[in-house]
C-alpha cells in the first residue's frame, strides 16, 4: 500500500514499515504511559488513513470504484454472508442501487449488454425481413457480358421459412 498522507509523503516504504513497527511496539508495551500509547494510536490511524485525489473527479472515480467493488462482492458466490451484508450496508449508506447487475437485468428486462427485449425483437424481425428478401447481388459474374450486376435468389431459404417469416412479420404489424 502506498501511503499518500502528506505528513509521510517523503518517507520511503522501508521507513514507513519501521515507523509502523515502532508504533505497534509502543501500543503493546504496558510500561509506556497512556499518553504515549494514545499518540502512537493516532499516528497509526493517520498512517492507515490515506488521502485520495484532491480533484472532485478523482474522488468521484474512486468512489465509483469502491461501490463497484461492493457490488462485485454481492455477486460473488465465494464471499461469506457477513461480507455480503457489509457490502449491502455500505451501498445503502452511499445511496447506491443494492441490486447486482443480474438482479437489475431481470427486473428491467435487459440482457448482459444492457440492451432490452426490444432490441432483441428488432433483430429478430430484421432477420425475418432478410429471409423474405433472400436475394444477393453479384457484380461482374453475370452470364450476359453487357450486365454489370446480377441478382440471384438465395437457395438456402425454403418456401416454408419464407411463409413463417411473413406470418411473424404480420403478427407484429409489419407489411411485407
Amino acid at each position: 500500500m502506498t501511503f499518500t498522507t502528506p505528513q509521510y509523503a517523503s518517507y520511503t516504504q522501508e521507513d514507513l514499515v519501521r515507523l509502523i513497527h515502532h508504533y505497534r511496539l509502543i501500543l503493546q508495551d504496558p510500561n509506556r504511559p497512556a499518553q504515549d500509547r494514545l499518540e502512537a494510536e493516532r499516528e497509526l490511524a493517520a498512517l492507515y488513513q490515506p488521502t485520495y485525489a484532491t480533484s472532485s473527479t478523482g474522488q468521484i472515480e474512486h468512489n465509483n470504484r469502491v461501490l463497484g467493488g461492493y457490488r462485485a462482492t454481492l455477486a460473488n458466490p465465494n464471499v461469506s454472508d457477513a461480507a455480503k451484508a457489509h457490502a449491502r450496508a455500505m451501498l445503502e449508506m452511499a445511496g447506491a442501487d443494492v441490486r447486482t447487475q443480474k438482479e437489475r437485468s431481470l427486473n428491467e428486462g435487459t440482457n448482459k449488454q444492457g440492451k432490452g427485449a426490444d432490441a432483441h425483437l428488432a433483430r429478430q424481425l430484421g432477420g425475418y425481413k432478410s429471409a423474405l428478401k433472400s436475394t444477393f447481388t453479384v457484380y461482374g459474374l453475370c452470364r450476359r457480358p453487357h450486365e454489370k450486376r446480377c441478382v440471384f435468389s438465395d437457395p438456402n431459404v425454403s418456401p416454408e421459412a419464407k411463409a413463417h417469416a411473413r406470418n411473424m412479420l404480420a403478427q407484429h404489424g409489419i407489411a411485407c
